[in-house]
């Protein structure tokens, strides 16, 4: 009676530390590219298999690994760079938790540290040969971690939190149109229409050494991360991500929805698109009153003025929305 007793508080403690994730991930080559240089990863860290849909994964202690990664550079460099950004991520990370002294590590260090070895390695691929000089892409990634996720960014692409009712950007866009945005000079409504809003300030490869940004979120019951390339974010609001994010049948259908809405307004560039939701006892309900930027925090910036910016971040809500935006 004792044994069974103890053995059904060691279940019960077992349960309500669990933390589940599902997630799926998709990208499309759009309607004027001739190849594809986004790259895209969905991993559970606790093997060394690799997915594009998770169905409550229990989180292990070396959690789980969310990656978008958007290519840039003469004929396949770009895709060749995406590729090794995201794929060199996990194992830097594999390796760092497997380390001896890996527990004395803070979980963020661990991401900059894996970032900035995965982004040497890749500026010197792109010096092993002419065809694949100035190669580079973009990184973002979130890793999902003991109830928090720490969200690493180079370059543009970009992480959101959808909790409840709301969408707030958990990422400031490493461009020349953000430094702009930052110092005053446009708005973001003229910011729209600038022929520059496709430059960026830093890239995975193009440097021997990178300045990654991360923010850290305590994460609640049901809450989402959305992480897309630009070929999505350039098309599709925040409003959207939100509505089909939280309207869809699946998360394979919210991500499918998206990237075609994308594709109907042009689908100029590449198209990519991940959505993750966690669950399970072992984290906190989310309480509706309280505010949704409270769980975020900068840990490493890019802009000086970064951590100011994120706290001036609102939430967009779905009483914001109109009820005659666009759906599929």
């Amino acid at each position: 009676m004792g044994l069974n007793n103890r053995f059904n508080g060691f279940e019960k403690k077992r349960k309500s530390n669990e933390i589940l994730l599902s997630a799926y991930g998709c990208t499309d080559i759009g309607l004027v590219r001739a190849n594809n240089e986004d790259s895209f990863l969905l991993a559970d860290l606790s093997s060394s298999s690799e997915c594009v849909e998770m169905n409550n994964v229990r989180l292990g202690k070396r959690g789980g690994l969310f990656v978008v990664s958007d290519g840039m550079g003469g004929a396949q460099a770009g895709e060749v760079a995406s590729q090794m950004a995201v794929m060199l991520l996990r194992s830097e990370l594999r390796k760092a938790f497997a380390a001896r002294g890996a527990s004395e590590i803070p979980s963020h260090e661990q991401l900059i540290r894996a970032v900035q070895h995965a982004n040497f390695a890749i500026w010197n691929e792109s010096q092993s040969s002419s065809s694949k000089s100035g190669m580079g892409a973009t990184l973002t990634a979130a890793l999902v971690r003991d109830g928090q996720a720490f969200i690493a960014e180079v370059g543009d692409s970009r992480a959101y939190l959808i909790r409840s009712q709301s969408i707030i950007r958990l990422t400031t866009d490493q461009s020349l149109v953000e430094l702009l945005i930052l110092a005053g000079e446009l708005t973001r409504e003229e910011a729209e229409a600038v022929p520059i809003k496709n430059v960026i300030l830093q890239a995975m490869g193009t440097q021997p050494e990178v300045k990654v940004a991360v923010t850290k979120v305590d994460l609640r019951r049901n809450d989402h991360l959305l992480l897309c390339s630009d070929g999505l974010s350039n098309k599709v609001s925040e409003a959207e991500m939100l509505k089909f994010t939280l309207r869809a049948s699946s998360l394979e259908m919210a991500c499918k929805q998206l990237v075609e809405l994308a594709k109907r307004r042009g689908g100029e560039d590449n198209i990519t698109v991940i959505i993750a939701r966690v669950d399970g006892e072992g984290l906190e309900a989310c309480n509706p009153n309280a505010r949704i930027e409270h769980s975020i925090s900068m840990l490493s910036s890019f802009y000086p003025t970064e951590e100011d910016n994120l706290k001036t971040l609102k939430p967009l809500t779905l009483t914001d929305l109109q009820d005659d935006e666009e759906i599929i």
